[in-house]
Formats: structure tokens, sequence, C-alpha cells
């Protein structure tokens, strides 16, 4: 299959996608929140449900780690965190004033506040209103 920067291919059974997209969609001007969620998966490998379960005091700026509960294992692991993205977490957290809890809050359910994690269909939505 030849190289085509411009999207995807499938061919028997396989998906091929380029970096060229994943570069588009990071590049391209959305809220922070939004990019961090984007961020969290294709540069620092988070699974969904890592992203939505992250929290506050999982993120070490001084030290530029992520501690991150693995979503099969159920344990902990700390992983390096990506600069851009350790730079986008420290706005993220100035802009919100969040110190506590979830990174990523669901938002509002019934008329309120909801304080919790996101779901995988709201994270799935980012990447779709996103690309």
């Amino acid at each position: 299959m030849p190289y085509n920067p411009q999207g995807s291919h499938e061919r028997e059974g396989r998906i091929v996608v380029y970096r060229a997209r994943f570069l588009r969609l990071l590049n391209w001007p959305k809220p922070l929140r939004d990019q961090l969620i984007l961020e969290l998966p294709t540069l620092n490998g988070l699974r969904t449900h890592e992203v939505a379960t992250a929290e506050v005091r999982h993120v070490d700026l001084e030290h530029g780690d992520l501690e991150v509960l693995d979503s099969k294992k159920y344990q902990f692991y700390t992983i390096p965190l990506d600069y851009g993205v350790g730079r986008h977490f420290q706005q993220y957290f100035t802009q919100t004033g969040i110190t506590e809890g979830l990174v990523f809050r669901a938002g509002w359910k019934a008329g309120r506040r909801s304080e919790g994690p996101l779901s995988d269909s709201a994270i799935d939505y980012i990447w779709v209103c996103g690309a």
C-alpha cells in the first residue's frame, strides 16, 4: 500500500493510521481540556479508562511523571510525562483551579455538577469532534 499522508486506509481487515493525521488533530485549535484528553493517549499511551480516572495527585509536574491506574490490571504504574502534556497540565490546573480529585470531571447531570469521571462515550465524542 503506498504512503498517503492524507488519511488512513483499510485493507484486509487492517487499519493504517498516519502520523500526519494525529499531528493535524493535535494542532487543531480546541479547548485545553480536550487537548489534554487527546494528548494523553497519543503522546503518553493511556487507554480511555486511564484518561477518565486520572487524578490530580497522580500528576507530578515537578518530576515529570504520571501515575496511571492500569485499566486491565488495576495497579498503578509510573510513566514519564511528555513535556508538552506536562505544560498543558500546568496550564489546565491554573485555569480551572483544580487541586484535588479527578482531572477531568463528567460535567452536568440532571441540572447539577457531577464530580464523577468522564464516560468512555464522552471521551469518544471528543475524538470524533476533534477529528
